[in-house]
This record gives structure tokens, C-alpha cells and sequence, in this order.
């Protein structure tokens, strides 16, 4: 805009070539500069006058158009719902999974914080010293920037995101960071008129290496109800500072995204309509009518629209989404029609998406797949032909719907991949709906073997449980010598977590119980090939980091992974640790007698 106009450069040439009185060149240069700026908001304002005062008068103009476009209800409506759907709500609360593109800014944003505050770059080092106060807090007031803006947009909210592995203690503050809880101490105690010196660090309570918390600074860890005994072992080096939600402590951008975006509760409906037997159109198609996106009569008149209700198929009742899809007598005998397909029992009595796909729960996947897809391809179809009957004028036909139902299976068994079992019934419903049969997989036996461990060698076995993953969650350990003999079992209760982070915990919690009583050389065994990785790699999330370092350095470990099959007797165990509260443990120094575990003279079989 302004290099468009013909005394822009004429503008610029009189304020830089203006003479000014200084004899270093580099502040002679500033000057010009800042004379330069000056001038130009001066000449900006003249020409082009107030943009504000413009983008203000623009902005009324807009709101008192949409507001007397607004003046129907039905306008009114159709954008509430244009607003919900258009959320960054994920596929299993709703949504379609899409992201909004304030969400993904903030995300990169926050990145660039990250670096900031993680890295000891040149530049890094700059812009902390200039948008943080000398007690490493974010500045509250402000600062002329360019990007600061952005920063402190992307920074609100997520302070409690950041952690830290304690090493040295030098970086950490010891009152303002959370270092040993998930918020601050000062922020947890702040209530009780406490002042705390910003200039603390958690060097001051280390000693040689080891924690030594005075007094004084333990009574204030009690009132923010911090357990000394529980507080992480030091790590050798420097302080880490991590991003809490990764099990790596790294921050990528799909954790900000998760972190900023709107959540809702998940829908029972949304695992069962994005499948890969179903054309994506037609996934769209069916989570506009169970989103509540028809337009039937009855909606129409809950928009205010005056409308007669009718329903275009029976010709007898109102149009509702519940009439029209579920018990409307023209639908029911289509309802009836693919449950006899199927073999299915059908009542008319009790019918929605919840119970007709319940159906499908208790049979193999090729049959789940294929029933699925014929609720979808059902319901797709009454709204088409509902459509066919207002729009086109024909008279409703269930011939005409159930022969389009039977011809889309054919783009369902081309898109579907799983394997089914050679039983006449489903090689039955195969024949009824048209379609070739899908190939079929042959079982396979492996043989598994538990193997005794070597000569003054202890073998661990470990397995992690969560119901919910996430849910309430339990770690199980068995410990056996050489000869087979179990000479220890734990069960730990670990409160809220993923079936994975059970996993892990549960081989830390072994490595840990079994260096406690003294032993050296370890084989470690779980049926989580991801847990071992991580470990057998060195790549342990951030919460097990100091633990697991602080352990293996005097210690000889194996790692193997092996069956479910052969992993029974710490499986035993984790499910008894999910039903124990948070940090309590149940241990056996012999084998409990509600516990069988595996025989090295047996062999155990596995189908696949």
C-alpha cells in the first residue's frame, strides 16, 4: 500500500538525507532510524488516515448486517450448529478430526517457547533475558515487540506443563518451578501467608550429591503435602527441563495442539462409523445423522419454520429423526429384512445405533465389518429415498432401497481387509448379500517355553494392567532364581495411567525391589515388546529417568520379550495392584498360594 504511492520514496529520502548532529556513526544511525518511524506514522495518519478508527466503522458495518440477517430463527440456528460442528473435536468425540488453525499457531508458537526456555542458545539466552524478570518468571507488563504478542498468547494456560529432572539443582528454582509436584511449592502453600526467596535454588538443599532438606524448608514441603521420602532421585549432570505430556519430555507440536483444542466426551457412535470397510462419503453421510444435521419436519419446526409434518414413507406420522430411521413402518420392515440377512435377532420394540450395532460385538471381524457397513448403507438410503420421495415425486418403494443396499456391499468388499473363518453361516450371509468371500487365515500353535535363569542370576518377571487405559492401573513382579523357585511377588497399585506407562513401571519397580535385596545380575522379562525397547534402547520417559539411571549403573541387565502365555503369573499380579490405591504395595517373600507360575518343564501353547 504505501510503496504504491508516488511520495512514499520521495518521503523517505528527505527524512534520511535531513542532517542530524552526531559524531558516532552508529548512533547517527539509530537516530535516523528512530526519525525515520516518526515520521512515517506522521505521513501514514495524513495519507491514509486512521486505520483503527476505519477497521472500527468496517467492523459495525459487518455486525448491523448480521444482525438483520439474523432476524429468523432458522439463520440462528444454522449457525449454533455450524459453530459446534466446525469445533476441533476428535473423530471419538463427534468431530471429523480437523484442526483449527488457531490451535496449530499457538502450538508453533509454543514451540518457540520451548526452545527458549529448554536450549542455551545465543539467541535463546537474549530473549529470556528480555521477556523474563531476574526470578525466571515471564514479564506481566509491556514490552514493544514484535513478537512478544505471540509469545504471551501461546504461554497462558500451559505453565503447568513444564517440568524438570533435577541434576545439579543450579538451574531449578526451589520455591517457583515444578520440580518434585505437578505445580510449584510457593503456588501450593501461597494461602498460608508464606514468603519465599525467589533466589532459592534446589542446589541449596543438595549435598555431595545427596539430598539434604533442613528443617525449615521440610515444614513448608508438608504444608503444600509433599512426602520428602517420595521425591525423585537426583541425576548426574545437569538440570532437565521437560514438557510433562510426552513420555519423552520433549515438546512437539501435536501436544500443543492437544493441549489447547476444545474436548468433549467421547460417543459411542464414532468407532463404529470410521472404518476402513466404509467409503469415506458415506462415513460423512452417517455422522450427519446421528450428528443431528437432518433437516426433517420436526426440526424445521423447532427452527421456527411453519411447516406440516408428514413423513414421506409411511404417509401416517410426524417426521422426527427417531420415526424416521427406527420405527416408521416402511424402515422397520428394511430393519427386519437385514437382520433376517444376518441372522440376527430383530426387535422392533427397542431399536437405535447403540443396540442394532451391539449386534456385531460377538461375532468375527469379517461379519462386524459387513454388518456395519449394512446400518450405514441402511440409514444412508431411508434419508436418500426420503429425499427421492419430497423432492422427485415418486412414491416410496422398499424394493427399490433394498436392492441399492444390496449394491453397495460390493464397494464394501473391496475396501474391507479382514480375514474371516470358513463357518456355513457366514459363508451363508456371503452368498445372500452378493459378494465373494474374504480369504481365509489359518490358526497357528506356537510352542512356548519358560526358561530357568542362569547361575546366581535373577529372573523378573513383569507385566502392567490399566482398565480404562487410562484407568485405574496395577504393576505385578515375580522374582525366581536359578532353580525356579520364586523368591519374591509384588503387587503396586499406580493410580491413574495408560496400559503402557504400567508397563513401564512395573519393570523400574522390579529393577528396584531386586537391587534392594541385594542381587546384580538380572534378566528382565515382559509381554510388552515397547516396554523392553524402551529400556534394552535407553529411551525411558522422563518420569522414570533419574530411577532407571540411578539403578543400572550397578547392575547386569538382560532383556527379553516374551509371550502373554508365559508371562501369566506377573499378570496375576498387576490385576491385583489396580485394585490397591496409589503407592501401595502387596509383597510375598515365597510364592503366594493363590498364585500359579510357569513350569520350565511344561510347554505352553499360543494360537495366532
Amino acid at each position: 500500500m504505501w510503496l504504491s504511492h508516488p511520495d512514499f520514496m520521495n518521503t523517505i529520502r528527505h527524512s534520511w538525507f535531513a542532517p542530524i548532529s552526531a559524531s558516532n556513526p552508529a548512533t547517527r544511525f539509530a537516530y535516523k532510524l528512530k526519525r525515520l518511524k516518526d515520521y512515517l506514522k506522521w505521513w501514514n495518519i495524513n495519507i491514509f488516515g486512521n486505520i483503527n478508527l476505519k477497521l472500527k466503522d468496517l467492523e459495525r458495518v459487518v455486525d448491523q448486517a448480521m444482525l438483520e440477517s439474523d432476524n429468523d430463527p432458522a439463520d440462528l440456528d444454522k449457525l449454533s450448529k455450524l459453530i459446534t460442528t466446525q469445533r476441533d473435536l476428535d473423530q471419538d468425540e463427534g468431530g471429523l478430526g480437523l484442526t483449527r488453525l488457531k490451535n496449530i499457531n499457538k502450538a508453533l508458537l509454543l514451540k518457540l517457547v520451548w526452545r527458549i526456555t529448554s536450549h542455551k542458545y545465543h539467541w535463546a539466552s537474549f530473549l529470556k533475558a528480555k521477556f523474563q524478570s531476574r526470578t525466571g518468571n515471564w514479564i506481566s507488563y509491556y514490552k514493544q515487540s514484535s513478537i512478544w504478542g505471540g509469545l504471551k498468547w501461546a504461554i497462558q494456560g500451559t505453565e503447568n506443563f513444564f517440568g524438570w529432572i533435577v541434576g545439579d539443582g543450579k538451574d531449578i528454582s526451589l520455591w517457583h518451578d515444578a520440580w518434585c509436584s505437578t505445580k510449584p511449592i510457593a503456588g501450593l502453600i501461597l494461602n498460608n501467608g508464606s514468603s519465599f526467596d525467589h533466589l532459592a535454588r534446589v542446589s541449596d538443599i543438595i549435598v555431595n550429591g545427596q539430598w539434604s532438606i533442613p528443617s525449615t524448608i521440610a515444614d513448608n514441603f508438608r504444608l503444600a503435602n509433599i512426602n520428602t521420602s517420595t521425591i525423585p532421585p537426583l541425576l548426574l549432570g545437569e538440570d532437565i527441563r521437560v514438557w510433562k505430556q510426552s513420555l519423552t519430555g520433549c515438546y512437539s507440536v501435536a501436544n500443543g495442539v492437544e493441549i489447547h483444542r476444545e474436548k468433549f466426551l467421547k460417543i459411542h457412535w464414532s468407532k463404529w462409523i470410521w472404518r476402513r470397510c466404509i467409503h469415506p462419503s458415506r462415513s460423512a453421510n452417517i455422522w450427519k445423522i446421528l450428528s443431528g444435521c437432518c433437516a426433517t419436519d420436526k426440526r424445521l419446526q423447532d427452527r421456527g419454520i411453519n411447516i406440516a409434518s408428514r413423513c414421506s414413507l409411511c404417509l401416517k406420522n410426524i417426521e422426527d429423526d427417531t420415526h424416521l430411521f427406527w420405527i416408521c413402518p416402511f424402515v422397520a420392515n428394511i430393519w427386519a429384512w437385514i437382520h433376517e440377512l444376518f441372522r440376527f435377532q430383530w426387535n422392533p420394540n427397542v431399536q437405535n445405533f447403540k443396540t442394532v450395532t451391539a449386534h456385531a460385538t460377538t461375532r468375527r471381524a469379517v461379519i462386524c465389518d459387513l454388518w456395519v457397513a449394512a446400518i450405514t448403507n441402511v440409514l444412508t438410503e431411508i434419508w436418500h429415498h426420503r429425499n427421492s420421495c419430497i423432492f422427485n415425486n415418486i412414491s416410496a418403494s422398499s424394493r427399490r432401497v433394498k436392492s441399492k443396499i444390496l449394491a453397495n456391499f460390493f464397494e464394501c468388499s473391496i475396501l474391507m481387509k479382514s480375514t474371516m473363518h470358513n463357518k456355513v453361516e457366514d459363508l451363508m450371509i456371503f452368498k445372500k448379500l452378493q459378494i465373494n468371500p474374504r480369504p481365509a487365515k489359518a490358526t497357528r500353535d506356537l510352542q512356548c517355553f519358560w526358561s530357568l535363569p542362569d547361575l546366581n542370576q535373577l529372573k523378573i518377571g513383569c507385566d502392567g494392567c490399566s482398565r480404562g487405559n487410562p484407568g485405574p492401573s496395577g504393576a505385578g513382579v515375580i522374582l525366581r532364581d536359578h532353580t525356579g523357585n520364586t523368591v519374591g511377588a509384588m503387587s503396586a497399585g499406580l493410580g491413574i495411567c495408560t496400559n503402557f506407562v504400567a508397563e513401564l513401571l512395573a519393570i523400574i519397580l522390579g529393577f528396584e525391589w531386586a537391587s534392594d535385596r541385594g542381587w546384580s545380575k538380572i534378566w528382565v522379562t515382559s509381554d510388552s515388546q515397547t516396554a523392553i525397547k524402551y529400556f534394552a534402547s535407553d529411551r525411558v520417559p522422563w518420569f522414570i529417568n533419574s530411577r532407571w539411571h540411578n539403578i543400572r549403573k550397578n547392575l547386569t541387565i538382560k532383556f527379553s520379550s516374551v509371550f502373554r502365555e508365559t508371562n501369566f503369573a506377573a499378570d496375576t499380579m498387576s490385576k491385583r495392584g489396580a485394585n490397591l490405591p496409589l503407592r501401595t504395595k502387596e509383597t510375598f517373600d515365597h510364592r503366594p498360594c493363590f498364585l500359579a507360575v510357569e513350569n520350565p518343564n511344561t510347554c505352553y501353547f499360543r494360537f495366532s
